[in-house]
């Protein structure tokens, strides 16, 4: 099945499903509905206050949490701003290049996402999304605070999940509660990118090559004997992990011969390749990606590190739907000045949000 016909049969499913839920709820209030659905848009609420996590408050554990939270939260906002700043420097002061810097910050730098790699970043997504409202809602009822739903979402094919405090209590709680609870997704976010940072270093680490990706047929990869899943290690006997690939592969010409050095399994061997000429490229016929993407565990934990960085530095941000806004609307609230100065705040962050997306031509 190919990818535009599976994007149809989803559009068509969630029509269907959209249509049949707005016959049998026609007329209710949404606030009534334990399920809400609306094109790609799935949601269930589940009547469930997390009432045991009451019995933290006050607890060592509660108060260690708590300075791990405000300590994500301050490296967050510290980290979104410096991005934010450097970017916008990098693109309109100072480009490195003509045509200044494309885009701004991907949750992936490099990677074109698609085919297997949207299952990888689904499940970031969807682990990220769980285990920041499971924090949002220890942060409450360790406060004293009362969650009155949890439940789970769908967005099109990306997993995710909710709790919704008793908003009426969180206004009522103290500026330190409320920046605790506000703070503590972006912990558990946090939390999973240094997790996972580990694991990628410690436990799975990547391949130190480039992968193979495909071979195409006729070439001269595909003569010297290369398959997909093929590591190349070295160019001509330089390390890849020293340059070999970009620095020494692009400078061969075409017709000449060269060495690669090939692991593949338990065995490393060498190859001998050559150029042909392409149209106005020289190629040996062979898609590669970076060695973290060679293994299911290193591709896992590197997507786990980036999404939920990602998840964990926008949502500090200081914008009308983020944690990070919640949090200077409640600080500035004191001041007679507050609300505006918030405002300012937000929306130059937003402007500066902006001004760093480039539309491809």
């Amino acid at each position: 099945m190919s990818i535009l016909e599976a994007a149809v049969l989803l559009a068509a499913a969630w029509t269907i499903a959209g249509l049949l839920y707005w016959w049998k709820n026609k007329g209710r209030r949404e606030g009534e509905r334990r399920i809400v659905l609306y094109p790609f848009f799935f949601m269930l609420r589940i009547p469930y206050g997390f009432e045991s996590w009451g019995r933290y408050k006050d607890t060592i554990i509660a108060k260690a949490y708590t300075i791990f939270t405000h300590t994500s939260a301050a490296a967050g906002l510290a980290g979104i701003y410096y991005l934010l700043i450097h970017g916008f420097y990098t693109k309109y002061i100072s480009p490195p290049k003509p045509g200044g810097v494309e885009g701004f910050i991907p949750l992936i730098p490099g990677v074109t996402v698609k085919g297997p790699l949207l299952a990888y970043i689904a499940l970031a997504v969807g682990v990220g999304a769980f285990f920041h409202e499971l924090s949002h809602a220890f942060a409450a009822r360790a406060s004293g605070i009362r969650v009155k739903n949890a439940g789970i979402m769908l967005l099109a094919f990306i997993p995710a999940a909710f709790v919704e405090p008793d908003e009426e209590e969180l206004r009522r709680a103290s500026l330190r509660a409320r920046a605790f609870v506000y703070n503590a997704g972006t912990a558990a976010n946090m939390a999973i990118a240094l997790i996972a940072l580990a694991a990628l270093y410690l436990l799975v680490p990547p391949p130190a090559g480039v992968c193979v990706t495909s071979v195409d047929h006729g070439m001269p990869a595909e003569k010297a004997g290369l398959r997909p899943g093929d590591i190349i290690t070295a160019v001509n006997g330089v390390p890849v992990g020293e340059g070999g690939f970009s620095k020494v592969y692009p400078t061969i010409p075409a017709g000449v011969n060269f060495t690669l050095t090939i692991k593949r399994g338990g065995q490393v061997f060498n190859v001998t390749v050559w150029k042909v000429e392409k149209g106005n490229r020289s190629l040996i016929g062979i898609g590669v990606l970076d060695g973290i993407f060679c293994s299911t565990g290193s591709l896992t934990a590197y997507t786990m590190y980036w999404i939920n960085l990602s998840l964990a530095l926008v949502n500090m941000a200081p914008l009308y739907i983020t944690d990070g806004g919640r949090l200077v609307n409640d600080l500035l609230e004191r001041y007679r000045w507050g609300k505006n100065a918030s405002n300012v705040i937000q929306a130059a962050t937003l402007i500066l949000f902006l001004s760093l997306i480039t539309i491809p031509h």
